[in-house]
This record gives C-alpha cells, sequence and structure tokens, in this order.
C-alpha cells in the first residue's frame, strides 16, 4: 500500500514538471552523409520560479555522434513567467548508420526530465556501379622546391668552386715561379747584336713583304728587336706592349741620337699591320729594316775595346 503511494505520488510531479518544463529537440535533416556537419538544438520552455539545469554533454552526444562546436545558451522572454533557452550543437558522424540522438536529461529540481528522442541516419556516399572502375594508386604529391630548400647546398658548391679556382691559380703561379727561379741563365755563344744582324740579313734574304706577307714580315722584324733588347738591356721585351718597351729604355737612359723614336716607329708600325689597319707601301718597308740596322748598330755593347785599350796600355 505503502508503494502504491509513492508510485503515485511521483506520477503527479512528472506531471507538475510537465506542466511548468517543456523539452524537446531538433536537426537540420534526418540524413547526412558521413562527415557531414549539421545543427543539434536542445530547447527548454521553464517556468520562470523553475532552475532547470541543461544536460553536460562533452565531445559525443552518443558513440559515433561527435560534437564539433557548442554555442552558448540563448535565452528569449527571460523577464516572463515563462521563457525560452536554446542551446546548439554543430555535430558530425563519420561511422554509418542509424542513431536515436537523446534529449536530455534535463535537470530540475533535483529530478530530471528527458524529451522524445531524435533518429538519425548517416550514410556512406553512394558508388555508381555502373562507372566504377578500379584505378591505379596514385603517387604521392612531391612538392617543387623552393630556393630556401636549396640555398645551402648553392652556397656550398659555390665555395667549393671559389676553393679549386683560387687553388688552381695558386698552383700555377707557384709553378711559373719556381721554374724562373730554377731556369739556368741562357749564356749566349756570341754577342746579342751579332746574333741580331744575322737575323735581320736572315729576313732580309725571305724578302717576305715582297710577297705580300707583310705580318709575317713585321712579326718577325719585331721579334728580332725585342729579343736583342732583352739580351742587351735586360728587358722582358718579349712579353711587354710598345709603351711599355719605350718606357723601360727611357728608364735607362738610352737616348742614343733618336734611337728610342725610331723603335717605336717600327713598333707602332707592326702593330697596325698586326691588326690590318695599315698595309706599309715598299718604301716603308725598306726603311725599317733599315733603321732596325741602325738601332742594334748605335746600341751594341763592344767588349773588345776595353781589352784592346788594356792591352795597348800594357804596351
Amino acid at each position: 500500500m505503502r508503494l502504491l503511494l509513492i508510485l503515485f505520488l511521483g506520477i503527479m510531479q512528472q506531471a507538475v514538471w510537465a506542466q511548468k518544463v517543456g523539452v524537446y529537440a531538433k536537426i537540420d535533416t534526418n540524413q547526412i552523409l558521413i562527415g557531414d556537419q549539421i545543427s543539434f538544438t536542445l530547447t527548454c520552455i521553464q517556468d520562470s520560479k523553475l532552475k532547470v539545469q541543461f544536460p553536460h554533454i562533452n565531445d559525443t552526444i552518443i558513440k559515433g555522434v561527435e560534437i564539433v562546436e557548442a554555442k552558448d545558451a540563448d535565452t528569449t522572454n527571460k523577464e516572463a513567467e515563462q521563457f525560452t533557452v536554446h542551446k546548439t550543437y554543430t555535430i558530425t558522424s563519420f561511422d554509418s548508420g542509424a542513431y536515436m540522438l537523446p534529449v536530455g536529461p534535463f535537470i530540475v529540481d533535483n529530478d530530471t526530465i528527458l524529451g522524445k528522442s531524435i533518429f538519425l541516419s548517416v550514410n556512406t556516399m553512394p558508388i555508381d556501379t555502373a562507372q566504377a572502375s578500379i584505378k591505379p594508386i596514385k603517387l604521392p604529391y612531391e612538392q617543387p622546391l623552393t630556393f630556401e630548400d636549396i640555398w645551402i647546398w648553392v652556397a656550398i658548391g659555390i665555395l667549393w668552386i671559389a676553393i679549386i679556382v683560387g687553388l688552381y691559380i695558386y698552383q700555377k703561379r707557384l709553378n711559373k715561379r719556381l721554374s724562373q727561379k730554377d731556369r739556368k741563365p741562357n749564356i749566349p755563344s756570341e754577342p746579342a747584336h751579332v746574333t741580331a744582324l744575322k737575323a735581320l740579313d736572315s729576313l732580309k734574304n725571305k724578302q717576305l713583304w715582297q710577297s705580300e706577307k707583310h705580318k709575317e714580315y713585321y712579326s718577325q722584324l719585331t721579334e728580332i728587336l725585342r729579343l736583342y733588347l732583352e739580351l742587351r738591356y735586360s728587358i722582358n721585351a718579349l712579353e711587354k706592349t710598345t709603351d711599355e718597351i719605350i718606357d723601360e729604355l727611357y728608364a735607362q737612359n738610352v737616348t742614343e741620337s733618336g734611337i728610342v723614336l725610331e723603335l717605336k716607329q717600327i713598333l707602332t708600325t707592326a702593330d697596325l699591320v698586326k691588326f690590318a689597319k695599315q698595309k706599309p707601301v715598299a718604301e716603308e718597308n725598306v726603311n725599317n729594316l733599315d733603321l732596325a740596322y741602325k738601332i742594334i748598330d748605335k746600341t751594341k755593347y763592344i767588349q773588345q775595346e776595353s781589352n784592346t785599350n788594356t792591352e795597348t796600355g800594357k804596351a
């Protein structure tokens, strides 16, 4: 009898709460595809004198249905005797199947109220079997390289190239220096002017300019003079320009009867012929050869004279 009384009072209390509190839920649609997101809204219409607590939902409503976002509760007509509270969740599911989403429990003064559950169907993407075909597995997408990815390797490569070039230049200069150091002085068997005059005689007999071989003629003529200057004045004439040779002669005070100007005339003419800027006439060719004889004759170093004078003094 006592048990029946308790059950009766509980049913009556639920009926009273039902009159003062109403709870329900709604969703955007009852069918979604896997991964789709929809809104799930809980609504509570309650008496202003009652204290109603919404369900405590963490990250899932039920197993298989997840909460993506939970918005703050929104209250309307809060100053009226009855007002409405909405709380909206963004939900999704990655498991296909049918779900009954519970509405509640809402807690009202240490009691609970449940609303009517909502059905949700989660479907997979339909496959068109008529057009479906097995396709090969795609290779992983390779992101193109950027300068930030390779700049360190570029810098290392440039550094290595610079080191190799530097070592090559250093070794080349070192070898040249050693070869010059180890080179034995070439002691001529006869005086420089004798060698030069013989070479001029040989050039004259070749008659190169008479055969229109002007470049070859002036090339050999200047080489004879340059080699003579090297032996006579220790000038590196074979590797110097015309102006450098002239400056070197002035520096050594070689001023015999305008000899430097005559030498410059021959060397300048040879430069013009070499670059095809001038074709000397026959008279000029003969004159330049005569000047070469004259230059060597005026600047020759004759040691015999000093020896002769010494012998005369002894006598």
